[in-house]
């Protein structure tokens, strides 16, 4: 007889589900407003961040964290030593990406620009 409900699932074991999914959802409220925002905050504030960015990087901790963090480990004090590493490395990267941009690139658009603008005076 067809129920509607997967095979050999009974009405049971929907509500068994639906509470399972509802006690989840609380977990992971949790999990956000006890870690993953003040995280967020600690690397704007600490790190000089946009919210974006520390969002971003926050994730990538619990990402880390989901394969490295051991059980015995204190995992707040784990995660936020992450997020820090996460951040400088962040910040280093993106000073250093400036750095060439100005070495490398800047010259280069220098060098387009004068070509373009001796085409154009030709024209004239």
């Amino acid at each position: 007889m067809k129920t509607g409900l997967p095979e050999g699932e009974s009405p049971g074991g929907t509500a068994k589900r639906t509470m399972r999914q509802i006690r989840l959802a609380a977990e992971l409220e949790t999990i956000y407003s006890q870690l993953f925002l003040p995280l967020v905050r600690r690397a704007c504030w600490k790190h000089g961040l946009s919210k974006e960015d520390a969002r971003d990087i926050v994730q990538d901790a619990f990402v880390i964290a989901v394969v490295k963090l051991k059980a015995d480990a204190n995992g707040r004090a784990w995660l936020a030593s992450t997020v820090d590493h996460l951040a400088v490395n962040f910040r280093r990267k993106g000073a250093r990406h400036a750095r060439l941009e100005a070495q490398f690139l800047r010259p280069m658009a220098e060098d387009v620009m004068g070509i373009y603008s001796a085409e154009l005076e030709s024209f004239e």
